[in-house]
């Protein structure tokens, strides 16, 4: 069914508004641990790895032929995240990121995961307190190193009491991601795509 609207005017409204919600709601999600920006003793786990992946859905549905479904448009745009990151792994964990992260959690309020692997969010924390790193720190001078040193956590499988868990941090998604649609706008920019 038609929407009714041009093309022109689709991409307008998400990349002039919706990108933007988007990106400030995405912060207000991460930045939910920070002593600065939020409640340290308190994380929306799930919500904030949700929010990062329809994130990628969006963008990729935006970037990406429109004959590609939702997941192989999603999976396209994480290969920019992984490209932007420098961090292929995004591209060997994109169905991985979709089943954990988006379809199970959206569509049956559980990840969808095989037995032997069970999907994990781990929020970043300030050394010897309960506060998580803060956005601006990962971003600001000085932050490439801390960055570096969650990467390192980030999408790879842990062993915790018998139990591997495939683990996610929300604060390097987030940076990853906003960075992917960075350099998105500015393509977008350059090519004087409206």
């Amino acid at each position: 069914m038609a929407s009714g609207f041009r093309l022109d005017e689709k991409v307008s409204m998400v990349c002039d508004s919706l990108l933007p919600m988007l990106r400030n709601d995405l912060r207000k999600v991460v930045d939910c641990t920070c002593a600065q920006h939020g409640r340290p003793d308190s994380a929306p786990n799930f919500t904030a790895a949700m929010l990062c992946l329809v994130a990628c859905e969006v963008v990729g549905r935006l970037s990406s032929d429109a004959n590609l479904d939702d997941d192989a448009a999603t999976i396209a745009f994480l290969k920019c995240v992984a490209h932007e990151a420098n961090d292929d792994r995004y591209r060997q964990a994109a169905s991985a990121l979709i089943a954990y992260f988006r379809n199970g959690i959206v569509h049956s309020f559980m990840p969808k995961q095989p037995s032997s692997v069970k999907a994990c969010v781990k929020w970043a924390q300030v050394s010897g307190g309960s506060a998580g790193v803060c956005v601006d720190q990962l971003c600001g001078p000085g932050g490439a190193a801390m960055l570096a040193e969650l990467r390192a956590r980030h999408l790879e499988v842990a062993e915790v009491k018998n139990e591997k868990l495939f683990v996610l941090v929300p604060q390097v998604i987030y940076v990853d991601i906003v960075r992917a649609i960075d350099a998105f706008e500015q393509a977008r920019a350059y090519l004087g795509i409206p």
